[in-house]
């Protein structure tokens, strides 16, 4: 009992010490009275408007407050200011683009300060991701004599104005309005413009969150590259081996030829000295086919096209040849010419009597694909893989002819079904096959201008696939991919003939 008494005196002792340690540690900095913090501030929000932020917060009711200060900070500078203590908002203007933190804080009349409440804003600006995706109204503007040929983007509900502002040729001044009917037309032909004098987009609309109706910078019309669909791009890499479209060859060009599928015509309308546009001309379509065949090649835009067809014609004289009744069926035109079904050159083909050729992936020990029958210039033979269901394979066939011979091109066959198969069609038809050449087997080239080259895929139709320039080879190798019918995988192919 005593040891408990005498370790509780000890604890009482420690514990005086330690509590006239402490206020001797406040004294050093209280000194003789207590210390008074600054009323804080609360509720602080951040509205980003155009070019500016719109501050907001709840002051406190410390009568001490002699002032309110607001700091905003971006990117390394800061700037601040003082506000009377009844003040409750702040616009801060002219503000540059950037993430700004914002902090308000209570100052009494010795300069104390507050805790701070911190936010953060970005006001809206030109940079701003949100106004440079900002619709500019028109997606292609094409320059045609004196007038424009204008596509236009989807209407947004966010537009306020939008308005092309131009000059006429007698000098007037003049504007477009672009309304929610004029994108749903989806384009136009303004006509009678001075080119010269510049064509500029105006635009307001309201973006997001922001308070503000903004005035958007004005866009300069003519000051666009050509803007041309993917369709046309890969069009003029494989057919003219263009991989980029210059003025040059848009200046130079005086006939094009288009022979397959395609989303819209209007790309021809960049090329000002446009003669002759020739459609489906190197389709050669297998006559007893040629009902069910003959509109193989068509234009998802159909209605765009036929519009842009008759301005090429009346602006720049643009005829057309159009062979069988690719991409507008039972439809012609004053200055369309038919020519019905384009007749095969007469061509002189390599004799592959004892060619070999082999495939990467082997045939099942039951099944016969015969391989051979590609190479004996038989369009009623083929060479069909065996269907399956596991996944798509991809073919390496290579075509070894013993020596080196000059090569200028092939001639792609494909099967005709019988018109009872349910076969029958483009389901097991290759759309594109890649070809590579070789001297040696070893080191292999592209004779083309492009990896993978299209073919015509309807029943019996053929491809001629010219090269550029004649090689001198003697393996030829051709890559082709199963194509999908029901649930499983296959593809076949009549012939390849070398000349």
């Amino acid at each position: 009992m005593r040891k408990l008494y005498l370790l509780g005196l000890i604890f009482i002792s420690f514990m005086m010490t330690m509590c006239q340690s402490l206020e001797d540690t406040y004294s050093d900095y209280a000194g003789d009275h207590v210390i008074r913090y600054v009323g804080k501030c609360s509720d602080l929000s951040v509205v980003s408007g155009w070019k500016r932020l719109y501050v907001e917060w709840t002051n406190g009711v410390d009568p001490v407050v002699e002032n309110i200060k607001l700091t905003w900070m971006t990117a390394g500078e800061i700037s601040d200011t003082l506000l009377a203590p009844d003040v409750t908002s702040c616009n801060l203007l002219n503000l540059q683009d950037g993430s700004y933190e914002i902090t308000v804080c209570g100052v009494d009349k010795e300069g104390n300060m507050s805790l701070p409440i911190t936010a953060y804003g970005r006001p809206y600006t030109p940079s701003h991701e949100a106004v440079r995706v900002f619709t500019q109204g028109i997606t292609k503007c094409i320059p045609v004599k004196n007038n424009l040929m204008l596509f236009f983007d989807t209407w947004q509900d966010n537009i306020s104005k939008l308005e092309i502002h131009y000059t006429n040729i007698a000098g007037e001044k003049k504007i477009f309005p672009i309304t929610r009917e004029v994108c749903l037309e989806n384009y136009t032909l303004l006509k009678d413009v001075n080119l010269e004098k510049g064509v500029s987009v105006e635009r307001e609309g309201r973006i997001g969150e922001c308070p503000d109706l903004i005035v958007f910078e004005s866009l300069d019309l003519l000051d666009r590259k050509p803007a041309f669909t993917t369709d046309f791009t890969t069009l003029a890499q494989q057919k003219y081996g263009v991989e980029e479209i210059t003025d040059a060859f848009i200046n130079d060009l005086e006939e094009l030829e288009i022979d397959y599928s395609i989303t819209s015509l209007e790309d021809i309308l960049y090329f000002p000295n446009l003669k002759k546009l020739v459609l489906g001309k190197n389709r050669y379509l297998y006559e007893p086919y040629l009902n069910t065949n003959k509109s193989a090649s068509t234009i998802e835009e159909n209605r765009k096209s036929l519009f842009v067809l008759d301005i090429a014609h009346e602006l720049l004289g643009v005829v057309v040849e159009r062979y069988n009744q690719h991409y507008f069926p039972n439809m012609s035109f004053s200055y369309m010419l038919e020519k019905g079904n384009p007749v095969l050159p007469e061509l002189k083909y390599l004799d592959a009597t004892d060619w070999e050729i082999t495939n990467s992936i082997e045939d099942s020990k039951d099944y016969d694909s015969h391989l051979e029958y590609l190479l004996d210039n038989n369009p009623n033979t083929c060479w069909e893989t065996q269907l399956q269901s596991a996944s798509i394979r991809l073919y390496d066939l290579v075509i070894d002819m013993k020596s080196q011979q000059a090569v200028s091109g092939l001639k792609i066959v494909q099967k005709n079904f019988e018109p009872s198969s349910v076969q029958s069609g483009p389901y097991l038809l290759p759309t594109s096959v890649r070809v590579l050449v070789s001297k040696d087997k070893i080191t292999w080239d592209m004779p083309m201008y492009v990896d993978y080259n299209t073919l015509g895929n309807t029943n019996g139709e053929i491809t001629l696939l010219q090269f550029p320039v004649s090689k001198n080879i003697r393996y030829i190798k051709l890559q082709i991919s199963d194509r999908v019918f029901g649930n499983n995988f296959g593809v076949t192919l009549a012939d390849v003939a070398v000349f």
